[in-house]
């Protein structure tokens, strides 16, 4: 994983839009994020990184979310606008209280929309995207309310277009 810094993600990350920028059969210039740990931080990172393509953003037992670090994700906080949805364990010394109320913090004091909850009794690595969280209520499920619900609010503006739905989003 030496070679999957944050620099080198960001630009992957760059190359990988404009290649869809490209292609004909996308219809959309946005997407949607989510990380599974340390693609959780990567994936919050792409969301401040790229606020204008990522609409949505997810991290699952994602750690180190709020640190000293100057490339911290919480730090990207006033440039995100994608609704952020971040599931972590209340036993994962990589993701403390504290980390969750500083994230908490930046995301409201940059008014972005978002839910940030920890599951008791979660251990890190509790929620693999390989197999079903074991949870009372999947975080999934909160995830998915969010994209929903953003997809739905961006539907009703495509509709409201006299042109076709095809190609780039209209502004």
């Amino acid at each position: 994983m030496a070679t999957a810094s944050k620099q080198n993600v960001r630009s992957d990350t760059e190359a990988f839009l404009e290649f869809l920028a490209q292609e004909r059969d996308v219809s959309s210039l946005s997407i949607g994020a989510t990380g599974y740990c340390m693609g959780g931080g990567l994936s919050l990172s792409a969301a401040g990184s790229f606020p204008d393509r990522v609409l949505t953003a997810a991290s699952y037992h994602g750690g180190n979310l709020a640190t000293d670090d100057p490339e911290s994700p919480h730090l990207l906080a006033p440039r995100i606008k994608a609704r952020v949805y971040v599931a972590g364990a209340v036993e994962d010394a990589s993701f403390p209280d504290s980390q969750k109320r500083q994230l908490t913090e930046a995301l409201q004091a940059a008014g972005v929309t978002h839910t940030v909850e920890t599951y008791a009794g979660a251990k890190h690595g509790w929620c693999r995207p390989i197999q079903w969280c074991t949870t009372a209520r999947p975080p999934t499920a909160n995830f998915a309310r969010l994209v929903r619900a953003d997809a739905e609010a961006r539907a009703s503006q495509v509709l409201s277009c006299s042109e076709p739905a095809i190609g780039r989003p209209h502004a």
